[in-house]
């Protein structure tokens, strides 16, 4: 480990070939800022969250707004506005001016016109609205270091009608000894409680924002899994999908409202709403099968499509079997033994990982976590399969060539990793073809009757060398061309 001089973390800098368990960061975790940190009150969950929606909105358009917003002048006293503007009560003894009160209106009114501020607080609040409503996060779930300490107004069930909602009391006052405007909450709790009344079309947006909550919690748990961010710009396709879907009956307003104000919406309701939650219940629910039942129960098939979320490791080497299995049964007929119970083994040690129990796998290592078994188990035994499923490949291409028009199409092949083993190892497709085209020339019963050669690939965990048995052809019959098989090391 390695001290830098100025710098207040350690870092070990053999990235090389340094053990990944004692590689230590050399950034820092990415963190959102103080203003979309997780209410400091619960959120209630169920059918009060809904109840609660205006109040959650409020406080983050409070939040937000203190950092967008010119401050009022600060006082030397707690010249705080009184009812007459709409704000709490100023305490007893420190009156304020009428001029000091003007500012503060000014402030409100300012923040009120700011459409992109206004926009932008409605999605926040709109979407943990709804992630307290669809997903029944509680104050367990939330992340500790992005929760707010410092409360711009309280949700308070039971109480008398309001403008909150029936049931709901919104409450915006100042917490004791908290009252000096130098202090930020000051700032915040005021522009709470000054939001002024949402528009139809904001309302608009906020309930298509609450029903798009259904589907950040789990597409954020496969981005987590994919790329380690909750939301990337870069890739939209899966939050298009969902966008598409939930704001199909739109109103022409309420698609110029969005259109206008896109990124920064999309920024709320993909990355900062659902970012204090802890990573883990998100990671669950986008690998959970029952998951994807119930959005598609609630008619969110955009989102249920991406689950249950698979690495694209994982898609791979399946990829790599299906092809395997596709071409087996005429592998055996052709009198070939083509066998890869490494590769299947290692995909059923990952996709059967349990972190309570952490096996050994078939190769004699226990992996301490999934990642560990997808990077240093299966990406391994998938590069080294890579030649046997590429013979696979060439065989498959004979298949698809001498199948008759619309049927047999070679869709197999087209994936990612697929294309990528053929295109790695072309010697070996070129061998499978060959081995097809050899069972094309003959008939099986010449198989049987050993004119043609016999070909054994074995991909086992027995020995520290692939087995490749060629038996001698007959000399009446074409010798098959194998390509090099790399051995294990």
């Amino acid at each position: 480990m390695f001290a830098i001089p100025g710098l207040n973390f350690p870092v070990d800098l053999n990235l090389r070939n340094g053990n990944a368990n004692n590689i230590s960061p050399a950034t820092r975790s990415a963190a959102i800022p103080a203003q979309f940190h997780w209410p400091a009150w619960d959120i209630p969950d169920g059918a009060n969250a809904i109840a609660a929606s205006l109040v959650v909105i409020k406080d983050a358009f409070g939040r937000i707004g203190a950092t967008r917003v010119v401050k009022p002048r600060q006082s030397a006293t707690h010249n705080i506005p009184g009812n007459a503007v709409g704000f709490d009560a100023t305490p007893a003894g420190q009156d304020h001016t009428a001029g000091t009160t003007a500012e503060w209106q000014a402030t409100v009114d300012a923040a009120n016109a700011n459409a992109e501020l206004r926009t932008s607080a409605i999605a926040l609040g709109a979407t943990r609205v709804g992630l307290a409503a669809y997903w029944r996060v509680t104050a367990l779930d939330i992340r500790g270091s992005e929760r707010s300490t410092t409360p711009t107004g309280e949700y308070i069930p039971g109480a008398p009608a309001s403008a909150g909602g029936p049931g709901v009391r919104a409450r915006f006052d100042l917490p004791a000894g908290q009252e000096d405007l130098a202090g930020t909450i000051a700032i915040e709790s005021a522009l709470a409680h000054g939001m002024t009344d949402l528009t139809d079309v904001e309302l608009e947006l906020a309930t298509a924002c609450v029903n798009l909550a259904a589907a950040a919690f789990v597409l954020a748990g496969c981005e987590l899994l994919e790329t380690g961010h909750h939301y990337l710009s870069s890739n939209l396709a899966p939050t298009k999908a969902v966008e598409n879907q939930v704001l199909s009956t739109a109103s022409d307003a309420m698609r110029g409202l969005w259109n206008g104000h896109v990124n920064a919406i999309r920024d709320m309701v993909w990355h900062k709403a659902a970012h204090p939650l802890s990573p883990t219940i998100m990671v669950e629910a986008a690998t959970d099968m029952a998951v994807k039942e119930r959005l598609m129960r609630a008619n969110l098939g955009s989102a249920a499509v991406r689950l249950p979320y698979v690495e694209s490791t994982i898609r791979g080497a399946r990829a790599m079997v299906a092809l395997h299995s596709a071409v087996s049964a005429s592998v055996a007929e052709a009198g070939y033994v083509v066998e890869i119970p490494r590769l299947v083994n290692a995909l059923a040690y990952v996709e059967t990982y349990n972190a309570a129990t952490a096996a050994t796998a078939a190769n004699g290592i226990r992996y301490p976590s999934r990642f560990a078994a997808i990077e240093e188990y299966l990406r391994v035994v998938m590069d080294e399969a890579g030649p046997f499923i590429a013979w696979c490949g060439g065989m498959y291409k004979g298949i698809c060539e001498e199948a008759t028009a619309g049927v047999g199409a070679n869709t197999l092949l087209k994936g990612y990793s697929i294309r990528r083993v053929l295109a790695q190892h072309v010697g070996s497709v070129a061998s499978g073809a060959t081995a097809y085209d050899n069972y094309k020339r003959f008939t099986r019963q010449a198989i049987k009757d050993g004119k043609l050669p016999g070909v054994t690939l074995i991909f086992d965990e027995a020995g520290s060398q692939v087995q490749v048995s060629l038996q001698p052809p007959p000399a009446a019959a074409p010798p098959v061309a194998m390509a090099p098989i790399v051995g294990n090391p």
